[in-house]
């Protein structure tokens, strides 16, 4: 197990893996902006995108007060996650 650690560990593996899981997990993005559109509907879906964003917008900066490296970092993902959804997807959809 020491081993395989040491070889995911190296640099070029170790952004290879992190690429892949924040490509994989795409698609729950997209999921939870058809999810916000559907509950939400028309009239209210940019109010509940941009309290979405805000949502992101907080655990990120719980993440950034956190000291413990690990929760941090599923912290500031989830928190790129929600802004993105949030803010970014949703703007798509306004300005579109």
């Amino acid at each position: 197990m020491v081993s395989l650690r040491r070889v995911f560990y190296k640099p070029p593996l170790v952004g290879l893996l992190a690429f892949i899981v924040v490509f994989i997990t795409q698609g729950l993005g997209h999921t939870l902006m058809v999810l916000v559109e559907q509950f939400f509907g028309s009239a209210y879906q940019y109010q509940a995108a941009f309290i979405l964003g805000l949502i992101g917008a907080f655990l990120l900066f719980i993440g950034m007060k956190n000291d413990n490296e690990v929760p941090a970092t599923w912290l500031g993902y989830f928190a790129g996650f929600c802004l993105w959804t949030g803010w970014i997807e949703f703007s798509f959809v306004f300005y579109a």
